[in-house]
Order: C-alpha cells, then sequence, then structure tokens
C-alpha cells in the first residue's frame, strides 16, 4: 500500500511532536498504529484514504492522549 497525503501527515506529525508510531496494519479505509511517548503507549486507529481534517483530527488526538496519560499516571 502507498501512503495518502493524510497518513503521510500523521506520520509527520507524531514524529514532530515527540511520538513514536509503528504502523501495525494498513487497510483501505484505516491505519493501526502503536503510538508511544514518555513511558505511555497507544494502540491508535487512524482514519485513512479519505479527505478530512487532517490538522484538526490530530489535535484532538493530543487531547485524547494526555489524557490516556493522566489516566495511566492516576493508576499508578
Amino acid at each position: 500500500w502507498e501512503f495518502s497525503k493524510e497518513d503521510k501527515y500523521i506520520f509527520d506529525w507524531l514524529d514532530k511532536n515527540g511520538f513514536d508510531a509503528v504502523l501495525e496494519k494498513q487497510y483501505i479505509s484505516k491505519l493501526y498504529v502503536t503510538v508511544s511517548k514518555d513511558g505511555v503507549t497507544d494502540h491508535a486507529r487512524f482514519e485513512s484514504g479519505m479527505r478530512y481534517n487532517v490538522k484538526a483530527y490530530m489535535e484532538q488526538y493530543r487531547k485524547s492522549f494526555d489524557l490516556l496519560c493522566k489516566l495511566q499516571s492516576r493508576a499508578q
């Protein structure tokens, strides 16, 4: 499979924001990615192969990941 423009943006965004990302599975409409940062790991699913506001989508992912970090720090 080739990456769409949006897929490339997702991986560039993750890299620029300090995340380690590993593509686990790629389907026509979804990417399954293991994302890690600061000792926290998330098994994320990103929309793929369609036009959408990927910048806003990734900002929403940042908020979701920050919440995951807070939840994991409270659980310890």
